[in-house]
């Protein structure tokens, strides 16, 4: 019979390997592909259809920077910039209070950098969701910087820029 230690043992590499597969961690000196991208796409979006804020902050880097632009009733854009806190924050209350939350990514574009050590996505997404009895849609461009921090594939900066917001 195994010993606690080698159950724990075990359970880590296992845990690596699976991590490994998925395309998260990476082995130094790696380089990033585009599968390796589109399973984190992928994390991201299950995370975000499942309104598990933990999971999706699991995902970006602990330097993350998150930029909404969205413009005004009079055509003005406003820019908010969050650190990765404050943007957990956010999701926490904004997730919270949504029922009814159906999302959706498409017209991915995917430009992994010459050196291999960072990449670019950009795509569009669709978000619907009832907050407090009112049903509100959204377009959003987003664009998403992500790179490799302590083995793992994580989103560096992500800007988002609201494209239309409908409420009824």
């Amino acid at each position: 019979m195994k010993t606690l230690m080698e159950k724990i043992r075990f359970a880590g590499i296992l845990a690596a390997l699976c991590l490994l597969a998925s395309g998260w961690l990476l082995a130094e000196g790696s380089k990033i592909d585009e599968g390796q991208v589109k399973a984190l796409l992928k994390s991201v979006d299950e995370a975000c259809v499942k309104k598990d804020p933990a999971a999706l902050m699991s995902l970006m880097a602990a330097d993350a920077t998150i930029t909404v632009v969205m413009k005004n009733a009079q055509g003005k854009s406003n820019k908010i910039e969050w650190s990765r806190d404050q943007y957990e924050a956010q999701l926490k209350q904004a997730m919270a209070t949504m029922e009814d939350y159906q999302y959706e990514r498409k017209d991915v574009k995917i430009s992994i950098a010459e050196s291999g050590l960072s990449a670019k996505v950009t795509s569009s997404v669709f978000e619907k969701a009832a907050i407090k009895g009112k049903k509100v849609s959204t377009e959003n461009h987003e664009t998403a910087r992500i790179t490799i921090k302590d083995g793992k594939l994580l989103v560096e900066k992500l800007e988002d820029e609201v494209v239309s917001m409908k409420s009824e």
